[in-house]
């Protein structure tokens, strides 16, 4: 595909304008509280946003079809023109360095295709450019799915592919290899020497000794390049003081969340003294250094590391993270004040969890309260992906204190924050499910014998009040999951890709996995997990979870009926197309009666009077809902 120049920089600009309205639709699916003076104009300003998004997403659709696909389908050799084409595209897309994670599957996707396309080229560059754009897009997608708890096969076949790369750039480190290489090409290897790290291991997933072992001797190669006369000699204008501290800092970070990977004392006492050697070169150069990395960080992992490598005790550890919190937690809410959450995350993995002092009570009222209101302030227009991370890490190791945040509250504020539509949506279900359980309680109360709310010494029809309390919380918990897959959401400017329908469909078991690890939760569990299953069992997802071998199977059907129901109906935030009307939901719901939905729902909720009370909810309830989150995101913008 060989295109005179002014054509390829047209596809380049098109491509770009990709970028640019993907961009824009992150803003206005989110838009600033600050741009309406009440809730009633905020819901309209997000309708207006909706159909924008609207507007730009066929727009992408068709620079996608009249630009992309023929590039990346085409089954001709790709010249180098139009190399340079994807390339940029997916630079643009993706910047590991910046945290710009804009389009992570698209990437993904397009690197795989670019190193397809290249392999049979004769040009050493052409494959090793290739090879390295694999690798921040492999640790991307690894990041990404390495949050769906409990941690599955996806996450270690984007590893494999990442180490699969890596292993194949290392190569070019022979001496008679590297010779022969241009001067990029070198640079490219000698960044990805120690770049490796970054997909040598997979949160979640336990590391042996041996693997310990590998992934530190690494690091220590990639430090020993540095010193070796060969290469310095190569390439003496690589920034090998860069090279050095970016070194270090991997294996600083090694240890990270309490040594989660187990290293044994021998190799702690060698990441500390790194770590030492990090400090001393970044008090060499603070100026240039804190360019690279915030300050804090530095000393987080010389801290974190002295205490492992016991020069420090428990108590001044623990002060110690609690000033770098403390100082950081007062700087602007940005990308880069990430660090904020660092130390507290390190505090939570030390302490007792079942014999707190009251200072950690303390610190933790306060970490949690601030981890809410960063969470609404930090700018999320282009990355998630780092934000996430940290969200994942705080729900999985969260500490309910007596008298303190409860985890429910923690996650619906953190939903509030990441994507007030779902928000609204998680509020719209959970006062469907309530008025639907009522009814189906008074005409068919034996429906829901058995359930485990329920006094098994009391008459189940005097337990209203149990099973509304147990239905609205179970709703409000029954999408916690999409947390850890929010970057998928906010995909309205294109059709989901294979990989992430994946995602979607996981978050019904990422969202159980976090419910079961706190006691004031677990009972929700089953309610997150099956909401998204037919009532044959047939349909739906995940698989492995029966309908039938749950105890709150009716509740189960009430909360899947009620999701749709609001997602059917919805016109904000839920997807950029019209709504359907309660009539033709109610189409559906009597078409798939018995298979998709429980048979006694389409009777109950055609009943003029319910229907009433549902049609009140859709519209007045819903919009009361859009005030509740606009008084949550007003409080916090003032703050």
């Amino acid at each position: 595909m060989i295109l005179p120049m002014k054509d390829i920089e047209a596809i380049k600009a098109k491509l770009h304008r990709y970028i640019d309205n993907t961009s824009l639709i992150r803003e206005l699916s989110s838009p600033k509280i600050s741009e309406v003076n009440n809730s009633e104009e905020y819901r309209k300003l997000l309708i207006k946003n909706f159909v924008k998004i609207g507007e730009l997403s066929k727009e992408n659709s068709a620079i996608l079809e009249a630009y992309y696909f023929p590039l990346m389908e085409s089954a001709k050799e790709l010249d180098r023109e139009d190399i340079e084409i994807i390339r940029s595209f997916s630079k643009a897309l993706l910047n590991a360095y910046k945290l710009d994670y804009l389009d992570i599957p698209m990437v993904y996707q397009q690197a795989l295709l670019l190193l397809d396309k290249v392999e049979s080229s004769d040009s050493e560059t052409d494959r090793i450019l290739a090879l390295d754009n694999v690798m921040p897009v492999a640790y991307a997608m690894i990041c990404t799915t390495n949050r769906m708890y409990p941690v599955n096969d996806v996450s270690c076949s984007y590893q494999k592919v990442g180490l699969e790369a890596a292993e194949r750039l290392l190569k070019y480190l022979d001496h008679d290899k590297f010779k022969t290489l241009d001067d990029t090409s070198k640079e490219l290897v000698l960044i990805n020497a120690r770049y490796i790290r970054v997909v040598s291991e997979i949160d979640g997933v336990p590391c042996s000794k041996e693997q310990n072992e590998l992934n530190l001797q690494r690091m220590k190669d990639a430090l020993a390049l540095a010193e070796d006369p060969f290469y310095l000699e190569q390439l003496p204008s690589y920034n090998w003081d860069y090279h050095i501290f970016r070194t270090l800092e991997y294996i600083s970070s090694f240890t990270d969340q309490n040594n989660m990977r187990g290293f044994d004392e021998e190799s702690v006492q060698f990441i500390n003294a790194c770590a030492k050697r990090l400090v001393q070169m970044f008090d060499s150069n603070p100026e240039y250094y804190e360019s690279i990395d915030n300050a804090k960080i530095i000393e987080l992992y010389a801290c974190r590391n002295a205490y492992l490598a016991h020069e420090l005790t428990l108590d001044e550890y623990k002060d110690k993270l609690k000033d770098i919190y403390r100082v950081h937690s007062k700087e602007k809410h940005t990308n880069d004040s990430l660090v904020v959450l660092y130390a507290p995350v390190e505090y939570i993995l030390v302490i007792d969890k079942d014999n707190l002092k009251k200072e950690d009570i303390d610190f933790l009222n306060d970490f949690y309260d601030h981890a809410i209101d960063f969470m609404h302030k930090t700018p999320k227009k282009n990355s998630l992906v780092f934000l996430l991370f940290f969200i994942t890490v705080i729900l999985k190791n969260f500490i309910e204190i007596p008298g303190g945040l409860d985890f429910e509250t923690m996650c619906l504020s953190m939903i509030a924050a990441i994507h007030p539509p779902t928000y609204v949506h998680t509020l719209s279900v959970a006062d469907l499910s309530l008025c639907i359980a009522q009814h189906v309680f008074k005409r068919n109360p034996e429906l829901f014998e058995g359930m485990p709310f329920f006094d098994k010494n009391r008459d189940i029809k005097e337990q209203a009040s149990a099973l509304q309390h147990y239905v609205y919380h179970a709703a409000l918990c029954h999408d916690f999951g999409k947390l850890m897959i929010a970057e998928t959401i906010l995909t309205y400017g294109r059709n989901l890709l294979d990989s992430e329908f994946s995602l979607v469909r996981s978050h019904p078991s990422a969202g159980a996995y976090l419910l079961k690890g706190i006691k004031s939760t677990e009972k929700y569990a089953d309610i997150a997990i099956g909401h998204h299953k037919w009532y044959n069992d047939q349909g739906g997802y995940p698989k492995d979870f029966m309908l039938e071998n749950s105890p709150y199977r009716t509740v189960i059907e009430i909360v899947t009926c009620a999701d749709c129901l609001d997602a059917a109906t919805d016109t904000v935030g839920r997807s950029y197309k019209d709504g359907i009307s309660l009539d033709e939901y109610f189409e559906e719901l009597k078409e798939e009666s018995g298979t998709r939905y429980a048979p006694y729902l389409y009777d109950l909720l055609i009943d003029p009077d319910i229907r009433k009370q549902i049609e009140e909810l859709i519209t007045k309830g819903r919009e009361d809902n859009y005030h509740k989150v606009f008084d949550i995101l007003k409080t916090h913008e003032s703050k």
